[in-house]
């Protein structure tokens, strides 16, 4: 009987452990991606864009889907999060990649804020 619960324990704990990574890293697409908002995913698609802003606080954008400003997709992040990386990203364009994060929205497009470079896998 013990060995029973413990066989059916195994094998609940197992479900959960899938549940909750399928609830909390989902892979979507380019077009479904903003169904998504405020949920973690992974993303993967070719980098269509590349810019940093000039000055001292540089933000970095990762466009994907049309060309800006007709891209679907960004991934921004911050001089922060740039020092995280061992090189340049602005060398990925065309480029496949995962991306993982939390969808948000700004100027109503899809995005996702990336904070350290172990969050984007290039592919190619």
């Amino acid at each position: 009987m013990l060995l029973l619960f413990h066989t059916h324990l195994k094998t609940l704990i197992l479900f959960l452990c899938c549940l909750s990574t399928s609830l909390w890293s989902q892979e979507v697409t380019l077009e479904n991606i903003g169904t998504f908002e405020g949920k973690i995913v992974t993303f993967c698609a070719p980098i269509t864009g590349t810019y940093q802003t000039k000055g001292e606080r540089k933000v970095t954008y990762l466009n994907f889907g049309k060309a800006y400003p007709n891209h679907s997709f960004t991934v921004v992040f911050f001089e922060k999060a740039l020092k995280t990386f061992s090189y340049d990203p602005l060398t990925l364009k065309g480029k496949q990649v995962c991306i993982m994060g939390k969808v948000g929205f700004y100027k109503e497009k899809p995005q996702i804020v990336l904070y350290d470079e172990k969050d984007l896998k290039v592919e190619d």
